[in-house]
């Protein structure tokens, strides 16, 4: 920044308020572009759908996933990681890895 700034003839702080000033210009661009673009399209879709159809396609998905994260059968992260884990210690060890909650160990090499 210090060599930039040299190079340009200006203070540290003015060019990096001028790269701030062009930061917030392209977020904002990059926000346009996405986020109004995302409600321009949804708004059209809910007009040509209709509501009930336009909720069906585009929440259940997301509805769904959340249940299937939140079924008490299916393995966390933390029973996956905390098997692993333990693999790992039993192959240190020279023991052979018996699971846990996430089923059985399976070692990379």
């Amino acid at each position: 920044l210090s060599e930039a700034a040299r190079r340009e003839g200006i203070g540290a702080a003015q060019l990096s308020a001028a790269l701030g000033a062009a930061a917030a210009r392209a977020g904002w661009e990059v926000g346009n572009v996405h986020v109004f673009g995302f409600y321009r399209e949804s708004l059209a879709a809910l007009r040509r759908e209709g509501m009930p159809r336009y909720l069906r396609r585009a929440v259940v998905p997301y509805l769904r996933g959340a249940g299937g994260h939140l079924r008490p059968s299916r393995p966390t992260y933390t029973d996956k990681a905390l098997t692993w884990v333990d693999g790992r210690r039993a192959a240190r060890a020279g023991s052979v890895p018996t699971g846990g909650p996430g089923g059985p160990v399976t070692l990379d090499p």
